[in-house]
């Protein structure tokens, strides 16, 4: 898949880039320079600038609860994925509500402990 295919995927999502939330809106090849428009800027790029530019995009997960969107910033952390993953098969499976009613009050008490280490850590 070329740099052209691969920007042109991006197209109607949303990506967290340098700390800032972008919707890629289009994309287009200009002599040897690729444009990609988005809702807050445009960027202007050489083919190993875009190649960099699409690995610093982080995608966004958007989670609809009831009527509400919820967009959440993502992070390399396996325990927010387990949790998102959990909402996202609560959504689609209602038997799976006791295992997620068990992973919450599980990654409560580690959020407790967690405190618990830094109020220790402050008053040192």
């Amino acid at each position: 898949m070329n740099i052209t295919d691969k920007l042109e995927q991006l197209i109607g999502n949303t990506y967290l880039y340098e700390n800032q939330q972008i919707k890629i809106q289009k994309v287009k090849k200009v002599s040897a320079t690729f444009v990609v428009i988005t809702d807050k800027r445009t960027f202007n790029m050489y083919e190993s600038e875009a190649i960099e530019f699409i690995t610093k995009l982080k995608q966004l997960n958007t989670f609809k609860n009831m009527s509400t969107d919820i967009t959440e910033i993502p992070k390399e952390d396996k325990m927010q994925q387990i949790i998102f993953d959990a909402i996202a098969r609560v959504k689609n499976d209602k038997e799976y509500i006791q295992q997620a009613n068990a992973i919450s009050n599980l990654t409560t008490q580690l959020i407790n402990i967690k405190k618990l280490e830094l109020q220790m850590l402050n008053k040192k």
